[in-house]
């Protein structure tokens, strides 16, 4: 299964992706007045370092 968690805090936008036995992580500044814009941009990066696409996911994760 292949999941990205995504946490939006005041500060740091936290993604984490879990491909079987592998994560990738990313930790980027948060976007307070477009919060989905870090979102974005972290999920591309964290895709990018799998080697994967968004339509690769089973699951995406928000808390």
């Amino acid at each position: 299964m292949k999941r990205v968690s995504v946490d939006i805090g005041g500060t740091f936008t936290d993604l984490a992706l879990e491909v079987e036995d592998r994560r990738f992580v990313q930790k980027i500044l948060t976007t307070p007045a477009a919060p989905e814009q870090a979102v974005i941009v972290g999920l591309q990066n964290v895709l990018s370092e799998a080697g994967l696409t968004a339509g690769d996911l089973s699951l995406i994760l928000h808390g």
